[in-house]
C-alpha cells in the first residue's frame, strides 16, 4: 500500500506533477531540482526536503 497520496495543492503534490511532466518529456539527466522547483512553485530545498534528491523524486514518479 502507498505511503503518500499525492494532495496536488501541497508542495509535494505540485512537485509530483511537476516531476511527470518534465520526466515525461525530458530524459533524466536532462532535468534540474532548480526547474522542477520552479515549475512546482516550492525553493530548490524542497524537492531534497520531501524526496532526498531529484532521484529520489524520479523513482517516486517512475514507481507510482
Amino acid at each position: 500500500m502507498r505511503e503518500w497520496i499525492p494532495v496536488s495543492t501541497s508542495p509535494k503534490g505540485r512537485l509530483a506533477l511537476a516531476a511527470v511532466k518534465e520526466f515525461g518529456a525530458r530524459p533524466f539527466d536532462e532535468v534540474t531540482v532548480v526547474e522542477l522547483a520552479a515549475a512546482a512553485k516550492v525553493t530548490t530545498g524542497a524537492p531534497y526536503h520531501h524526496l532526498g534528491s531529484n532521484l529520489g523524486l524520479y523513482t517516486f514518479v517512475r514507481e507510482d
